[in-house]
């Protein structure tokens, strides 16, 4: 059903009319607005905004963690278990995020069972339409956690180097609190530094980070 032309043509067709949004990048970019960051007045640069070059995404191949290259370690298996955990834990906070830990995970427990509940349901009244809302919600979940390739958080529990370069920020940006308590412009630059000096000894020499290892 799936792969004939009259399911393929209009489906071709939404999908035109669907992306047709992104010509108001370089329309928009032509006429020199203020905010216009990517200029994305040639092919080029619209590229550039389209495959967002500006976050560097890795490979859905490579560790995160580490620059590409013949160094990068690869993406494992611990890391991609990680990033899930790391999704089920942003989930989570969508429910009761002003509420304590177990009321914010009950939450999210009821509402996961109310989803399964209702696709079960749905499955059973309408397989073609449940197929599509299948197809849809493990686009935005599964695939989407993984093509995305994203570092895993400060607050994930990891043995890796980058856990203990975040734990370092967070050191350095209360002792320069501590140190400039008396001066707000200072207070405000030095965990921005530490911070940005962090990541970038994580990102191009990992080991640095690790060397209590």
């Amino acid at each position: 059903m799936l792969l004939r032309p009259r399911f393929l043509v209009p489906a071709a067709l939404v999908a035109v009319v669907g992306l047709s949004v992104n010509l108001f990048i370089p329309i928009r970019a032509q006429l020199d607005p203020y905010m216009n960051q990517g200029d994305a007045t040639n092919w080029p640069a619209l590229h550039a905004v389209l495959t967002r070059e500006q976050f560097a995404k890795p490979s859905i191949f490579d560790n995160p963690m580490y620059e590409r290259g013949s160094a990068n370690p690869g993406r494992s298996i611990v890391l991609i278990g990680q990033q899930f955990l790391n999704y089920w834990q942003y989930f989570t906070w969508q429910f009761g995020r002003d509420w304590s830990a177990l009321a914010e995970r009950l939450l999210a427990v009821l509402f996961t069972g109310l989803g399964f509940l209702g696709a079960r349901r749905h499955w059973r009244a309408d397989r073609r339409s449940a197929l599509a809302m299948t197809t849809l919600v493990l686009t935005l979940t599964v695939a989407l956690v993984f093509y995305l390739n994203f570092k895993w958080g400060y607050s994930q529990p990891y043995t890796g180097s980058s856990t203990r370069c975040v734990s370092a920020t967070i050191s350095s940006s209360r002792r320069s609190r501590r140190g400039a308590s008396g001066s707000g412009s200072a207070w405000r630059r030095s965990p921005k530094r530490s911070s940005r000096d962090c990541h970038k000894r994580d990102g191009a020499s990992p080991p640095r980070c690790s060397s209590s290892r």
